[in-house]
């Protein structure tokens, strides 16, 4: 399981891949033999181009699946013999609040010019990218891209209602409902006062009824 890691490292013991206790080296110890590290959004290169393709990656099974997830890692100078949970979540917020325009994506398949990884996800059908991005890394999801005045629950809503009645549109149902109890909000939530872009459907309306946005 992939992010087995994430989730057995919140115990205080620390545990192997297989599941079994592994002896601690002292903290001095290993910090003195890892070497220096800081944050390289160039390791990002060719991202997108992961996402799209679901490019995967099989040298360190267990921890990640994708090429993109080692990128993010690698960037993000993530150390999984050293970084609790917390402190790789951290690091990996970092990168992201820090190196916004590395994460844009243009392609002639995506309609958002620069537009933010999370929206090209979507739009190739990627849902392993949002699971990482909502339930793991707890990434900034509000992000308002210049070219389309909109941020990815605006992105989602638009496809969702270009899908009407299809198995597409059910799962972009659970991933609006998902992102609005994680925090995501409309563009014109976010700033009133901008031209944001926007679908207005009772399709929208019905959602927003079922799934009620979660308290600030």
């Amino acid at each position: 399981m992939r992010w087995r890691w994430l989730v057995i490292a919140l115990s205080a013991i620390p545990v192997g891949l297989n599941g079994e206790a592994v002896r601690s080296q002292p903290a001095a110890s290993a910090a003195s033999r890892a070497p220096a590290c800081a944050i390289d959004p160039m390791k990002l290169r060719g991202i997108c181009n992961d996402v799209y393709s679901r490019t995967p990656d099989a040298t360190n099974p267990g921890i990640w699946t994708y090429r993109y997830e080692k990128k993010i890692y690698d960037a993000a100078c993530v150390n999984f013999a050293t970084d609790s949970p917390a402190s790789a979540r951290l690091k990996i917020q970092t990168l992201w609040n820090g190196h916004e325009v590395a994460f844009q994506c243009d392609a002639l398949n995506f309609p958002v010019q620069r537009g933010n990884i999370l929206k090209y996800a979507a739009q190739m059908e990627n849902y392993n990218v949002l699971d990482n991005a909502i339930k793991y890394w707890r990434l900034d999801l509000n992000i308002i891209d210049h070219s389309d005045n909109a941020t990815l629950l605006d992105f989602i809503e638009r496809r969702y209602v270009m899908h009407k009645d299809t198995e597409t549109s059910r799962t972009l149902e659970n991933y609006w409902a998902l992102l609005r109890r994680s925090g995501a909000k409309r563009c014109r939530e976010i700033d009133p006062h901008r031209k944001c872009s926007r679908t207005d459907h009772p399709m929208i309306e019905e959602l927003a009824r079922r799934f009620p946005a979660s308290p600030s």
